[in-house]
């Protein structure tokens, strides 16, 4: 006898109270907000595909749509004790884990989508174990597979946290941070039938990226959630720095508060400087600037006086807060409109300090909040602006707004999973997007304590400050790294959760080097200025039900942060390319800056339809994670084939020394336009020695430099941030290969 399909056994819907409990369960312990329900179709059969954060999805997702919904469930979950009944009564799917019935699993779907059915898929297969989108299986596709109806993307944002979410690797022993715990649903506009897996992946992206700037209204401001950050965590340690100062968060808040105060009544322009390096004194300019309203411009002191000149010109400050002492260490002299803190922390200061950390101390945060607050405020008020490295040209100004630095920290802290106990290891200067992101509001606005010491070149003392402070969270840039896996010791960095390498490309033998040193990941991340700053960033695997899930691949930059979309596109018509494809790598999220300040001819080029363009060549790979191939500036084009810089320094660097350097550059050349120029640091390498290692390499002849434009130099020009310096390594090449005669 034939087998009537499960879905004409059970009931056209789940009973009413059955709704009517998931409405009172869902609306008791989430506070629910739904976008899109327009999109979804009122009848007739639609494929929702969905990421997956928590065991309370699908009641969230029912809870928003007066329809039914039809749950793809994977059948061990779908028979366990009792849940079974739950399935049954919501007409569920039960997916076989089994390969040869899993089509007919997909095949059952299929039935119910053509019988007009709403069919939900959480496309991962799985729960999210790192708080981020993971890879969408093709099972998707194979669903849709002679099935013509409305795919609508759809995203949940918000739950990485809540009770049933995966959060600090576990489920549901752990207590919920608030009830009812605030979430959103967002429903995208329908997709063709047709569409990929990755597609569909990056379009729920940008659904996420959308629900993240709207989650961001809820703290317009970066320093009122730390207020309430500092009430939480009164006590506890909040700034340390190698100079012996330390804050807690009490302490902080009631310094920055007369700090800000102070400023207001000194400064009465909207934006100051502030030229400090890494450290408490610093971190507490930024804050109390903040408290006053100010727009800071954290100013790059080894890029000289007349770049800081036009820093401050451009952006109309006149004061520059600075410390006497500092300028002495760093050998520098007093900028105009110097403000030395050594004058303004008096006496007057500390009886400020102290009212406030008493007013703090008996105000509750929302009152606290409240009266600090001066007029109307948005999520778009610029908070600061930093100054491009000027690693390939004239710096620029990026004015960044507490809604661009709020996404990232969210991101960011979801991601690595930050808890009060961690500690952030800041060394990178706070003119550096990364350190004044990473350092400074991330810490202080997650909960967490930082502790400072001013010169990332000093590894022995970056060692010793992880050790004294138990620091779980060190970011740096490889090169900064690479000395400390020559330098500090296993035990210093023992407590290390979490290391991560950004702002330039990890070789594999700095990753080796410093995974058999101190036996941890160095994780690559990859961000800019313009998304501040953090765009991508690798997370370790996690091993769960005898299954890795993978959160990072070697030589890639990870996946997007949570709230940030990329795609590749064409270098010339900018249409979007497969996985796989090599093309500019564009991205966008709340975290992008609004344009480059006073220069809309230049955010006119940067940004198109809403998508940052970074100036980098990627690929996208099916999982999602993107390989950074170079910047598109780092291309030569000789006899009409543009040839990559990388590529070269990658073949020549096995003839180098362990420790050495080198960079390929490009110079004019009257014959073929460009050619080829080769800086490196290895005293011992004879030039014909490296022209014959480039032979043997493999490249094609025409990427090979000729032996006369391979060059010993004592150093490769470097900038402040520890990045290499591609202007003025450029402007060196060709300075040397002019003063060559041809031969």
């Amino acid at each position: 006898m034939h087998e009537r399909p499960l879905h004409r056994e059970l009931p056209a819907r789940p009973p009413f109270w059955i709704r009517l409990i998931l409405w009172l369960a869902t609306h008791t312990l989430y506070r629910l907000r739904v976008h899109g329900t327009e999109n979804v179709p009122s009848r007739g059969p639609a494929l929702l595909v969905c990421n997956h954060l928590s065991l309370g999805d699908g009641l969230l997702l029912q809870a928003c749509l007066r329809r039914p919904i039809r749950f793809m469930v994977y059948d061990n979950i779908y028979k366990a004790r009792g849940l079974r009944w739950f399935f049954k009564a919501t007409r569920s799917i039960p997916i076989s884990t089994k390969r040869g019935e899993v089509l007919e699993s997909l095949k059952q779907a299929q039935e119910a989508l053509k019988a007009g059915d709403l069919v939900c898929l959480f496309a991962e297969g799985g729960l999210s174990v790192n708080g981020n989108i993971g890879r969408f299986k093709r099972g998707m596709e194979r669903l849709l597979e002679g099935v013509d109806v409305p795919l609508i993307p759809t995203h949940l944002d918000g739950l990485w946290g809540a009770l049933f979410s995966f959060r600090n690797g576990r489920f549901s022993t752990k207590r919920p941070e608030r009830i009812p715990y605030p979430a959103a649903v967002t429903f995208g506009p329908a997709l063709p039938s047709d569409s990929t897996a990755a597609f569909t992946r990056r379009k729920v992206r940008e659904l996420g990226a959308e629900a993240m700037a709207r989650r961001l209204d809820a703290f317009p401001h970066l320093e009122k959630r730390f207020v309430r950050m500092a009430k939480r965590h009164f006590f506890g340690l909040a700034l340390a720095d190698t100079t012996g100062r330390k804050l807690s968060y009490g302490k902080t808040l009631g310094a920055a508060l007369a700090l800000g105060g102070l400023l207001k009544r000194r400064i009465p322009e909207s934006h100051v400087g502030i030229m400090l390096p890494a450290g408490a004194a610093g971190a507490l300019a930024n804050l109390g600037a903040a408290f006053a309203g100010k727009v800071t411009v954290n100013l790059n002191f080894t890029s000289g006086p007349a770049a800081m000149r036009s820093a401050m010109e451009q952006c109309g400050a006149r004061s520059i807060l600075t410390s006497k002492l500092f300028l002495a260490k760093a050998n520098l002299p007093a900028p105009d409109g110097a403000v030395f803190l050594e004058e303004l922390l008096d006496a007057r200061f500390r009886r400020a300090t102290f009212l406030w950390w008493a007013t703090a101390a008996a105000l509750p945060s929302w009152l606290l909040v409240r009266a600090l607050k001066n007029g109307p405020e948005s999520p778009d008020d610029t908070v600061s602006v930093l100054f491009s490295s000027g690693s390939t040209g004239v710096p620029k100004g990026v004015p960044l707004t507490h809604r661009n630095l709020l996404a990232n920290i969210e991101g960011v802290a979801q991601v690595l999973q930050v808890t009060p106990s961690d500690c952030m290891v800041g060394v990178l200067p706070f003119f550096h997007a990364y350190g004044y992101m990473a350092s400074i509001w991330l810490p202080l606005d997650c909960g967490f304590k930082v502790v400072y010491h001013a010169s990332p070149l000093e590894a022995e003392n970056v060692g010793n400050l992880c050790a004294k402070y138990k620091g779980t969270i060190l970011m740096a840039t490889p090169t900064f790294m690479h000395a400390y896996t020559r330098r500090c010791t296993r035990e210093q960095f023992s407590s290390l959760r979490y290391a991560v390498a950004g702002a330039e490309k990890l070789r594999p033998d700095q990753y080796d080097a410093f995974h058999e040193r101190f036996g941890k990941e160095l994780l690559e991340g990859y961000g800019c200025t313009e998304m501040a700053p953090v765009v991508s960033l690798n997370v370790p695997d996690v091993s769960l039900d005898r299954s890795i899930h993978v959160g990072h691949k070697r030589g890639t930059i990870g996946l997007p942060l949570p709230g940030v979309a990329a795609k590749i596109a064409d270098i010339d018509s900018l249409e979007e390319l497969e996985p796989g494809h090599t093309g500019l790598l564009l991205v966008k999220g709340p975290a992008r800056t609004p344009g480059y300040l006073n220069r809309p001819d230049l955010s006119a080029e940067a940004f198109h339809d809403g998508w940052y363009i970074t100036g980098d060549l990627a690929s996208i790979d099916g999982d999602g994670f993107i390989e950074l191939k170079d910047r598109l500036a780092r291309f030569s084009k000789l006899g009409g084939e543009m040839v990559p810089h990388l590529a070269v320094e990658e073949a020549l660097r096995p003839a180098l020394a362990p420790d050495a350097s080198c960079i390929v550059c490009s110079a004019p050349d009257a014959q073929k336009g460009e050619r080829l120029v080769v800086l490196h640091t290895d005293a011992s390498l004879d030039p014909a020695a490296a022209w014959a290692a480039l032979q043997k390499s493999g490249l094609p002849r025409l990427w090979q430099p000729k032996q006369e434009y391979i060059f010993h130099v004592d150093a490769i020009p470097a900038l402040g941030t520890g990045k290499t310096d591609l202007r003025g390594s450029t402007e060196l090449a060709r300075s040397l290969a002019a003063g060559l005669r041809p031969r």
